[in-house]
Order: structure tokens, then sequence, then C-alpha cells
């Protein structure tokens, strides 16, 4: 009972980041889904007006493997992936079920891998991929048209040393 009031409180904290805060009252059902050995591997959160509101996946071990935040207004989605010491590995935006949106893909010491652009499940636009290194120096850029299809890639000049994006996800 004590473990799944920690499971419950990190519910709620998890429903609250980067949303309008998800209080209790709103909450209509709850499914928690377990493993063969009856450890939780899921948490689905429903709200009156959203099949799904959010959504929690463990790894086996009990940490968490991804959130899933829906936003009912604008019909969106954010996944964010952890890795199992609790840093984030990947967060993407999607709607309509299609990745839709910038997606950040980080190293487990938390620096950046690649920032992409997506629109409907293709990447557009550009993709950039750096080196872990202290100063998040940019290794290549690759070109897509609208159609996905990449168009050109190059590896960075030496002066993009130290030119990063940031990690701050726009809302």
């Amino acid at each position: 009972m004590k473990l799944l009031k920690v499971y419950l409180g990190l519910v709620i904290f998890a429903v609250s980041c980067n949303n309008k805060e998800l209080h209790p009252s709103e909450i209509s059902n709850m499914k928690i889904s377990y493993t063969a050995d009856g450890k939780i591997n899921r948490i689905e959160i429903m709200t009156d007006t959203s099949s799904v509101a959010q959504e929690i996946s463990f790894y086996k071990d009990g940490s968490i493997e991804s959130v899933l935040k829906n936003n009912d207004s604008s019909n969106t989605q954010q996944r964010i992936w952890f890795y199992q010491n609790g840093g984030v590995e990947n967060t993407t935006y999607f709607k309509n079920g299609k990745a839709n949106g910038n997606s950040f893909i980080f190293f487990g010491d938390g620096a950046i891998k690649n920032h992409r652009y997506w629109h409907d499940d293709k990447i557009v636009g550009y993709s950039t991929n750096y080196f872990q290194d202290s100063i998040g120096t940019l290794k290549n850029i690759f070109f897509y048209n609208n159609d996905g299809k990449m168009v050109s890639g190059q590896d960075a000049p030496e002066h993009s040393k130290g030119i990063s994006v940031t990690n701050e996800i726009p809302h």
C-alpha cells in the first residue's frame, strides 16, 4: 500500500508538469497495469474530457520509463522517455498520433545528442547531431524537404564549436 501511495504521488506530480495542474477531483478513472510478478508497469489517468489524460510507464525496477501528457484543447501530446537512472532520454510532441514539433534526444549525461523537427511523422527542415562533450559541439546537420526526404547534409564547420540548441521545449 505504501508503494502505491508513492506511485500515486508521482502520478499527481507528472500530471501537473508543464500543464495546468490536474486537481484530483478532475480524475474520473485510473487504470493500473501490473507485470506478471506483481510490479506496476503502467498507470493511466482518465478525465471526463480525455480517454487518457496522462500515462506513466515503468521499467521493471520501478523507475519511470516514460510519461505521456495529453492537451485536450489542442489535441496534442508530449511524451518524455527517461533513462533508468532518471535522466531524460527523449522528448517529442505528437498531434493526432503523429510526431509533430520539436524532438530532442539526450545522451545519458544530459548533453544534447540530436534535435529535429517533425511534421506528420516526417522530419522536415533540419536535423542536427551533437558530439557528447561539455560544450554541445555541433557534429552535423541534415536538411529535409516537406516530404521528409533528406536533400542534403554536411559535417559542421570548425567555427560551429559550442553552438547548441536549448533543451527548453515550447508549449
